[in-house]
Formats: structure tokens, C-alpha cells, sequence
């Protein structure tokens, strides 16, 4: 059976999400988990540092990194990265954590 890619872009990768993230990541047989966040602080939540996505065994999460460019303060919202990383892979199902007005986001609704 064809294993099936599950795209999950975040806006961030706050670190009370870490335990939810390492467990999703750890699925192997039927799903393969790939997270998109940054980990730029905001409103004084702590992030997950990103030796995580690096890190060998069960503590590993499957994390692209992005970069957050807000043009209005949580109103508009580039991420870098996201449109080239999903048009150029084969992921089949996409969870977005966020608005429309998070640019990439937009796009990527529109084109599919």
C-alpha cells in the first residue's frame, strides 16, 4: 500500500504541541507526516528549537522550516518556502493551521 503524505503547515512550532508532533512523526506504515512552521517567538510562546527536526530516533519531528514575514501584525502573512516545497513533492493531504490571509495559504488553495 502507497503510503500517504500529509502536509501540515503551522504559522509556528510552539513547544506544547512537541509531544503531538514526535508522535505523528513516528508513523511510518500508512502516513508520513512533514511539518512546515517557524520557530521565530511570538506573544512570549516558547518554540520548539529545530535540532528537533534533526535529531535521530523517536524524538524526531519531520519539520521543513519557514520563515514568517508578517506584513500586518497577524493580519498578513508570508511563510518562504511552502509553495516550492508542496508543488515539487507528493504530498496528497493538506492541514492548514490558519486564515486566508496567510498569503501562501491563498495561493495554494487557489491552485489546487
Amino acid at each position: 500500500m502507497e503510503k500517504i503524505n500529509v502536509a501540515m503547515v503551522c504559522k509556528l512550532m510552539p513547544y506544547y504541541r512537541l509531544g503531538v508532533f514526535q508522535s505523528l512523526s513516528t508513523i511510518t506504515e500508512t502516513y508520513e507526516f512533514s511539518f512546515f512552521g517557524d520557530t521565530k517567538e511570538q506573544g512570549g510562546i516558547k518554540q520548539i528549537p529545530f535540532s528537533y527536526a534533526t535529531a535521530g530516533g523517536e524524538g524526531r519531528i519531520r519539520w521543513i522550516k519557514t520563515g514568517n514575514y508578517f506584513y500586518k501584525p497577524e493580519r498578513l502573512l508570508w511563510q518562504t518556502g511552502i509553495i516550492k516545497e508542496i508543488f515539487r513533492s507528493k504530498f496528497k493531504v493538506f492541514v492548514f493551521e490558519g486564515a486566508l490571509a496567510h498569503l501562501p495559504i491563498s495561493v495554494i488553495c487557489t491552485a489546487l
